[in-house]
């Protein structure tokens, strides 16, 4: 499996006072658990975890942590990342562990292939859904889901379930209505004053 390698250190020292340093320092306190194996905290540095989620697959990249002091490994996702409100800093992750085998669950972005012959004919396009949860392989997960608009035309419309591919099962509504296009007429009555 091809990860992207993190240098962490096992953490020892918990609570908020610690914590507060660690980020003060430019670190973040983690947690690695699941797979069998016993939950364990660690401490991993910021900067490598904003230039991995910067990158195509963001929090959905497979990451191997290279523990110091008691020369070990773990593969895993970043499954939650907690950030502050305010500056969006990394406060808090827990990391999953994976292996080649493993599925899991992760939100993808859909990006939108093509022109839609229905906006051609003066119809208007909306799209109500920017991503959606799949399970996959963590060596298949996809940088984003292509949504074909080649066959779109005027009041009609492309579903989740529309979507589905081999590589992934689809966990979100499958009737969600992903990207519509209705015409103009329709849209300016119903939304008219005083129509009921």
């Amino acid at each position: 499996m091809q990860t992207e390698v993190i240098i962490a250190e096992s953490r020892t020292a918990l609570g908020k006072n610690n914590a507060k340093a660690l980020r003060k320092d430019g670190r973040v306190p983690a947690t690695v658990y699941g797979n069998s194996g016993e939950a364990r905290s660690v401490i991993v540095s910021s900067r490598d975890l904003i230039r991995i989620y910067r990158g195509k697959l963001g929090k959905n990249t497979p990451i191997t942590l290279q523990i110091g002091g008691d020369n070990s490994s773990e593969t895993v996702i970043s499954y939650r990342v907690d950030r502050n409100p305010l500056s969006l800093a990394i406060e808090h992750v827990d990391f999953l562990r994976i292996t080649d085998e493993s599925r899991v669950k992760v939100r993808v972005p859909l990006k939108l292939i093509g022109s839609a012959p229905g906006v051609k004919l003066g119809g208007m396009m909306m799209q109500s859904i920017s991503s959606i949860i799949i399970e996959v392989s963590p060596t298949k997960t996809p940088e984003f889901i292509p949504v074909d608009l080649s066959g779109l035309g005027v009041n009609q419309v492309i579903k989740v379930k529309d979507l589905a591919n081999e590589n992934f099962v689809i966990k979100s509504e499958l009737n969600a209505i992903v990207v519509s296009v209705t015409a103009k007429g329709k849209v300016e009555d119903e939304t008219s004053p005083g129509r009921k």
